[in-house]
This record gives structure tokens, sequence and C-alpha cells, in this order.
């Protein structure tokens, strides 16, 4: 009688059991060693993750300051300019409407062709 796990010097006295009890219990230990892994990865990967999370919020949120800075700097340029332009307008009203006309004649002529 041969054994289906290829028999042996034990064959014929209860070894294919004793071989199918240990062969069952290596695949057991080795399903134990891969949720073991599979378990520590996870953890690894979560631990991962919340630390990239994190680096990412806090560049968010240190390109947010920068964002904001700039955007009030060129807002407040922009105000300053606005100012000084209202202002040259009032002084120089004749002045103005000619420069206004001149560059709206030339962005018409810009603009047929």
């Amino acid at each position: 009688m041969e054994s289906r796990f290829g028999g042996g010097p034990l064959q014929g006295d209860g070894a294919g059991a004793v071989w199918r009890v240990v062969v069952h219990d290596e695949h057991a230990l080795a399903a134990a060693r891969a949720d073991a892994a599979a378990k520590d990865l996870g953890e690894a990967a979560s631990a991962s993750y919340g630390d990239i999370r994190d680096q990412a919020r806090t560049k968010a949120d240190e390109f947010r300051g920068r964002a904001q800075s700039v955007y009030s700097d060129a807002s407040a340029y922009a105000q300053d300019y606005q100012s000084e332009a209202e202002a040259y307008i009032r002084s120089n009203p004749l002045q103005s409407v000619g420069i206004a006309l001149g560059v709206g004649f030339l962005f018409g002529l810009i603009l047929r062709r």
C-alpha cells in the first residue's frame, strides 16, 4: 500500500497518518505566520499612512499660510496702486481722459486685426 504523500520507510505502520498530521501542522503554522506577517504589514502601513497624512497636513497648512501672505501683499499693492491712480486722475482729469481715449483707440486697432 503506497501513501499519497509518497510513502516512506514507515509506510505500513501508521506513518501515513503521522505524516498527514505533521503536514497539517506545518500548514497551520505557515498560515499563522502568514496571518502574523499580514497583521504586522497592516500595522506598518497604517502607521506610515498616519505619518504621511500628518506631514501632508503640515505642508498644506504651510502653503496655505504662504498663499494668504502673498494674497494679502498683492491686495495691499493693488489698493495702493488704485489709490495712486485715483489721485492722479483727480489732479489731471483732461490728461487722464486723453490717455484713456488713446489706449482705447490702440486696443480697437489691435482687436480689429
